[in-house]
């Protein structure tokens, strides 16, 4: 459906409705996104050892954006997703 369709026959309140049901009950991509992350935590707090560094769901959420000024050594959300992979045995080649 194209957005003139949605407009046509959705009206505002409608769209409202709507919004707050995601609000109270997320659906679609993030969702999803919490799902998987949630599913990588437990897999990482399985396999970690004692020293390793407590993490949280949102240490395995995918960045699509970087904020400008971010400073070059900050912890990255990926470096949670490649250290779960070294524990598991995996060789992970990392950038320079």
């Amino acid at each position: 459906m194209t957005v003139a369709e949605l407009t046509a026959r959705m009206s505002e309140r409608e769209l409202q409705e709507w919004q707050l049901l995601e609000q109270q009950e997320p659906f679609g991509e993030l969702r999803d996104d919490y799902r998987a992350a949630s599913i990588c935590l437990t897999l990482y707090n399985v396999n970690k050892g004692k020293d390793d560094k407590e993490l949280h769901v949102d240490d395995f959420l995918l960045a699509f954006e970087r904020s400008t000024g971010e400073d070059e050594n900050e912890e990255r959300p990926d470096n949670a997703f490649m250290a779960l992979a070294e524990m598991m045995g995996a060789t992970v080649k990392k950038e320079n």
